[in-house]
């Protein structure tokens, strides 16, 4: 079978999203969720998770394209992103990871990368991401020793990112959370919390303007590139202050 065409490889430009071409729907998926997400294989055989803008709308494709940007940026662990199709046929694209169950407490004690829950954390106190529901945190078993747990972030649709007022009125509030799983490690999330938050502040804004122009060429349809910008860049400069503030109204959830 012919190889998926991957155009988006990372450049020196900033191009960091593939695109793939020829994916073929699968099954929809069960979840708790209202877009519609099903299975797609692309043509090289790898299994994704297929959300379409025509169900979800382009600011959900443009929330999960850049959150997956900043994600990789700061280290939060994320599966393979990519954009596939044309116009209002387009869809955003996340690799399946195998072997997965969702978030449970109770085995918290088998998470090799529990420290990324803090990462998790600055992520979306940044992007204004009030759904973190245990759907949303996956823990894959480890092949290699089948006992340990590795923890993966999904889904970032609900965030302000496709919505540029609304980020721009956000100002430097982090999120009220809502729909917040149980048990998360928050006392010891809060370190490496804080040093995501510090990492965004490092971030240049030669680079924050090249992922937001990505995305916006990708997906279409944003009117308000200049204003995304602009309220992304005030968020990352303030992230410490807005994810220590994110912290403090999780206690009462998590």
């Amino acid at each position: 079978m012919e190889r998926a065409k991957e155009v988006g490889v990372p450049t020196l430009f900033g191009e960091r999203i593939p695109t793939l071409s020829d994916v073929i729907d699968g099954d929809l998926i069960d979840v708790r969720n209202s877009s519609e997400a099903r299975f797609a294989l692309s043509p090289d055989k790898r299994r994704w998770v297929r959300k379409r803008e025509l169900v979800t709308g382009y600011e959900a494709l443009v929330s999960e394209a850049l959150g997956f940007l900043l994600a990789r940026e700061l280290s939060v662990p994320v599966p393979q992103g990519a954009i596939t199709g044309e116009g209002t046929g387009r869809s955003w694209l996340s690799l399946f990871v195998p072997g997965c169950t969702h978030w449970d407490a109770s085995r918290i004690h088998l998470v090799s990368n529990l420290h990324d829950v803090g990462r998790m954390f600055a992520l979306d106190a940044i992007i204004f991401n009030p759904d973190r529901h245990s759907q949303n945190i996956l823990l894959q078993v480890d092949p290699h020793t089948t006992d340990d747990l590795r923890l993966w972030c999904i889904d970032v649709g609900d965030s302000l990112l496709g919505y540029p007022h609304d980020l721009f009125a956000a100002g430097t509030e982090p999120p009220t959370p809502r729909n917040i799983a149980r048990g998360l490690p928050l006392a010891e999330a809060s370190s490496e919390a804080s040093a995501a938050a510090e990492a965004a502040t490092l971030l240049s804004k030669g680079l924050v303007r090249q992922m937001v122009d990505e995305v916006c060429r990708l997906v279409g349809g944003v009117k308000e590139e200049a204003l995304l910008l602009e309220a992304l860049w005030r968020r990352l400069q303030n992230a410490p202050a807005i994810t220590h503030d994110y912290l403090k109204r999780l206690e009462a959830f998590v």
